[in-house]
């Protein structure tokens, strides 16, 4: 009988050992969730962000771009000009 109740006392204090981890683990999983859910929507923001500045980018290159064609379009006139007179 005594060793029944060794057993018993054995595998109840086992058994609260491993609930202690159990609940351990899914207080972990938990933090990681959330962990995984801010750095995801960090990501996000950070890629969002990124294209913005990237079409803001594009757009300035575009303005650069024409008024750089408008000068040479300028001066290449004004050469024909100056040639022609």
């Amino acid at each position: 009988m005594t060793q029944f109740f060794n057993i018993i006392h054995v595998s109840r204090r086992d058994h609260g050992e491993m609930e202690l981890k159990v609940r351990a683990a899914h207080e972990q999983g938990a933090w990681c969730a959330e962990d995984l859910k801010a750095l995801t929507d960090a990501m996000h923001e950070e890629r969002a962000a990124r294209e913005e500045a990237e079409r803001q980018l594009a757009a300035g290159r575009a303005v650069v771009d024409g008024l750089r064609e408008d000068w040479q379009r300028k001066l290449r006139d004004r050469r024909k000009e100056v040639r022609a007179a």
